[in-house]
């Protein structure tokens, strides 16, 4: 009985906590679409196929402006399928890509504005600035859903 007492006890000890939240990150830099959109927003899709063929830029809390070096794009492309029996099904497609430099690529713009449908989300995440003591610095990500 001890025995089996032992045992439990060291299991609860490495089990994790329940209520335990990872450390929120803190970012010095944010990242923009087009230097005007940031964080988690909203967009007409004729604003976003617009926006997407700018560039992206980062601002420190002042401001002041920093050059992107390189960023990760998601793309949640929802559509409407059928299922096995006909019925109606939401089903969204992932479209990843990784990008040196500042600039969206043309076949990606295109996609957008071909594409692109109310619904749909664009992550552009791994957005990394180069600082003013030129060191390389991840940004606060963002989110767009085209609506």
């Amino acid at each position: 009985m001890a025995s089996v007492l032992g045992i439990l006890f060291l299991l609860s000890a490495f089990a994790p906590v329940g209520n335990e939240q990872r450390p929120k990150v803190k970012y010095q830099y944010k990242g923009y679409l087009a230097c005007s959109l940031s964080d988690s927003q909203q967009v007409d899709k004729l604003v976003f196929d617009e926006l997407v063929l700018k560039p992206l830029c980062a601002k420190d809390s002042a401001g002041n402006q920093l050059k992107v070096e390189s960023f990760n794009i998601t793309w949640a492309e929802r559509g409407l399928y059928q299922d096995s029996t006909g019925l109606p099904i939401i089903y969204t497609d992932y479209t990843v890509g990784s990008f040196n430099g500042d600039a969206i690529p043309t076949d990606w713009s295109e996609s957008f504005r071909d594409r692109s449908y109310k619904g749909d989300t664009v992550y552009f995440d791994r957005i990394m600035v180069k600082t003013p003591d030129n060191k390389t610095q991840l940004c606060k990500p963002l989110k767009i859903v085209i609506r």
